[in-house]
């Protein structure tokens, strides 16, 4: 499988309680119990205020539809023991503390929820439809909600091992891809003072504290709150994502909130805030606020893009075909 069928990981993210423990979840538990996952996550995390604002942005309704619709079409196999298996090991790998945050890799677990039904020159709508290592070509899921043909393409390449070429390939879980120069290879999670790139390359506890997440670094254990930090680590000086090394006491302290005190030279809010010109915290703008694109001005709130100077969501047209 290619994808799990449009759920996004910013959707299925982090722990939420429904259904742990069972064996498998039906379509509609899958979607719903991601949407939950997902929510918990950004606001446990401080990314959003609250878990209205999550589902108003995040709503999977529409992924649900298309997807009940290719399973009631025939096109695609929905596998609910596989289902919860990706949403517990999802459950697993995020984590407000960094020192335990597993990146943004999707789990091997997620690889099968779904399987393509449609064979060679078959119709389709999505790729994940397509049986086998087959692709769907020319369909167009927008307004026209026009289908496609399952083409063959070049066999998607297994996850490698350790020591494994990792340049046109996953790694297996457990594994990171280093990247030098022209080499990419799988390598075991990296130990306090090894050799790390990016999140997710060092084990439990410990942090990459690689230039912008990207270059290749060493694991350290990120402070807790209180604690002595390093400002110039960034994100990963603090052990929690809701924390910030304050520049001014060289501490690792909670982020301010909207309504709080803070310094607009060296914004400090939680993350979804941002300090204003009297030294106060104050929410990002909300869907239909006004928004600039100037350099400086504050994101709008979670996905919402600013368009045309409002913070707009997307919205992409949903395609049942009959």
């Amino acid at each position: 499988m290619k994808r799990t069928l449009g759920v996004s990981l910013t959707v299925l993210l982090v722990a939420a309680q429904v259904g742990c423990g069972d064996d498998s979840v039906s379509l509609e538990e899958f979607f719903a119990e991601g949407e939950a996952i997902g929510c918990n996550f950004q606001v446990e995390c401080g990314l959003l205020p609250d878990v209205q604002t999550c589902r108003a942005q995040a709503s999977t309704d529409d992924d649900l539809a298309e997807a009940q619709n290719a399973v009631d079409g025939g096109r695609v196999s929905f596998d609910g023991a596989v289902a919860q298996e990706c949403l517990d090991a999802l459950r697993g790998q995020i984590s407000c503390n960094v020192g335990e945050f597993g990146g943004f890799g999707t789990p091997e677990a997620c690889d099968d929820v779904v399987t393509g039904l449609v064979e060679l020159g078959g119709e389709c709508f999505d790729d994940d439809e397509c049986a086998g290592d087959a692709a769907c070509n020319g369909a167009n899921t927008g307004s026209s909600c026009s289908a496609g043909t399952c083409v063959q393409t070049d066999p998607e390449p297994a996850r490698v091992g350790a020591g494994g070429d990792c340049g046109e390939a996953l790694c297996q879980d457990g594994l990171f891809c280093l990247r030098e120069g022209l080499d990419a290879t799988c390598t075991e999670l990296a130990g306090e003072g090894e050799e790390c790139q990016g999140l997710g390359s060092c084990v439990d506890g410990f942090a990459c504290d690689a230039p912008f997440g990207i270059g290749v670094g060493s694991c350290i254990d990120p402070a807790a709150r209180g604690e002595q930090c390093d400002q110039e680590l960034g994100f990963v000086a603090c052990e929690l994502l809701t924390d910030v090394c304050d520049p001014v006491s060289g501490v690792c302290i909670e982020r301010p909130e909207p309504g709080d005190t803070c310094n607009p030279d060296s914004d400090l809010c939680i993350e979804y805030a941002f300090c204003n010109n009297e030294g106060v915290c104050e929410q990002n703008p909300g869907e239909g606020d006004f928004c600039s694109a100037d350099f400086g001005a504050p994101d709008c709130l979670g996905d919402l893009d600013c368009i045309d100077g409002e913070c707009t969501a997307d919205d992409d047209p949903v395609c049942l075909p009959g």
